[in-house]
């Protein structure tokens, strides 16, 4: 990340390590954002413990990337990580490969609460579930070589039977082998982490000196991380040089693309279309509008999805499909402000002012009107200047009749 930042002008670099403290960590995002930050990068040190302090920094218009490890609040731009759950099945897959399918393992865990232990851990279970490898115990440490040392020392079994033991990163490894090395084990098992880094002390060079059989090489990505850490900052500069106060971001086409078991929706899709779609409107000023449009598919089963992704404005097409979407929204207690089509375009007929009043009446007994925006459905640009001209006029006297009795 720092040999990223010296590619591009006026870029400043603030770094700050809680050391797994999440009381440190609290304080040290609530100090950054007093210092007038303009983006705020962020490994949350628990899922939760931290939420507070990232809500806060997002709460101020500062777009926030959460990094490696997550958090239980939505209020991130975006989110960027490995797949830990995929880094952990891959090192048990390695265990069973180097143990021959059988013997005795020892699990070193990470910081309790925190996403990565939790995948780590679920990844390394399911790829030994049916193997001859049994996990004699999996003990809670916190990433450090301190804690990893301390819960081996503490265990109340024997260290002799163990063939091997995982621990979630290089330094609980590191810990641990030097506990089994004071017990005075007959034969010191193997050890394995992850991480990787390269330089002094780095797992790397424990691998090549034998003191780790194995180290995960993690994808850190720092370069892509500042990457778009600056796409960010140079798409709201620009919005912001260029006087723009209503923008459309079309299509958000987030049903269309949705894998087709619902098991895999939010994992391997929502999960970071709906970041990246409020990365796009990240930074903007208060008063901007930002509108997006669906059209034409099946919404009532992603409803809060479409609300979490933190538009002004959405217009929906509606009037196709009688208007059915509004019972959903308001089921959902559908925050966003609501466009649904008066009108069908996909005709050259020109509706009446009677006919949108009608449907105007209807939608207003489902949406707030403070909420309710009038438009006709998607798809203008296709109809002729003449009944374009006629159906929108049409459309005005309705609003106006409607106002007017408001």
């Amino acid at each position: 990340m720092l040999l990223e930042s010296t590619l591009h002008d006026g870029v400043e670099l603030r770094f700050a390590t809680a050391r797994d403290d999440s009381k440190r960590q609290i304080l040290q995002i609530d100090s950054l954002v007093e210092s007038g930050i303009q983006l705020l990068i962020v490994a949350p040190n628990q899922l939760a413990s931290v939420t507070p302090a990232i809500n806060r920094a997002y709460d101020q218009g500062i777009p926030v990337i959460v990094f490696e490890r997550k958090t239980d609040s939505p209020k991130y731009t975006a989110f960027m990580s490995a797949d830990n759950y995929e880094i952990g099945h891959t090192m048990g897959e390695y265990v069973e490969m180097r143990l021959h399918g059988k013997g005795h393992v020892m699990e070193i865990l990470g910081l309790k609460g925190s996403s990565p232990a939790e995948e780590r851990h679920k990844g390394f279970i399911d790829a030994l579930k049916d193997s001859g490898i049994e996990i004699v115990a999996s003990l809670q440490s916190d990433w450090t070589e301190e804690k990893g040392y301390e819960v081996v020392k503490n265990y109340k079994g024997s260290l002799e039977n163990i063939d091997l033991v995982f621990a979630h990163n290089d330094r609980s490894a590191l810990g641990a082998r030097k506990a089994f090395q004071e017990a005075k084990v007959e034969k010191l098992p193997l050890f394995c982490g992850i991480d990787g880094l390269p330089g002094k002390n780095g797992g790397i060079q424990m691998v090549r000196d034998d003191v780790l059989d194995a180290s995960y090489i993690y994808p850190t990505r720092g370069d892509q991380l500042l990457q778009l850490a600056l796409a960010i900052r140079d798409e709201v500069l620009d919005l912001e040089a260029n006087g723009i106060n209503i923008i459309q971001i079309d299509e958000a086409a987030l049903r269309e693309k949705l894998p087709i078991r619902r098991s895999d929706w939010n994992k391997e899709y929502l999960d970071f279309a709906i970041p990246a779609f409020r990365l796009v409107h990240a930074k903007v000023k208060p008063e901007t509008q930002i509108h997006t449009h669906m059209c034409y598919s099946e919404f009532t089963d992603i409803i809060p999805a479409i609300d979490a992704m933190d538009a002004d404005v959405i217009t929906f097409e509606a009037s196709r499909s009688d208007l059915l979407i509004l019972d959903s929204l308001k089921e959902n207690h559908f925050k966003t402000e609501v466009g649904p089509g008066v009108y069908d375009i996909h005709s050259p007929r020109v509706p009446s002012v009677e006919e949108i009043v009608n449907a105007l009446s209807k939608m207003r007994e489902k949406i707030e009107d403070k909420k309710l925006w009038v438009n006709p459905d998607c798809g203008l640009k296709t109809r002729g200047d003449k009944e374009t001209k006629a159906s929108l006029i049409n459309m005005v006297r309705a609003a106006k009749i409607l106002r007017d009795k408001a």
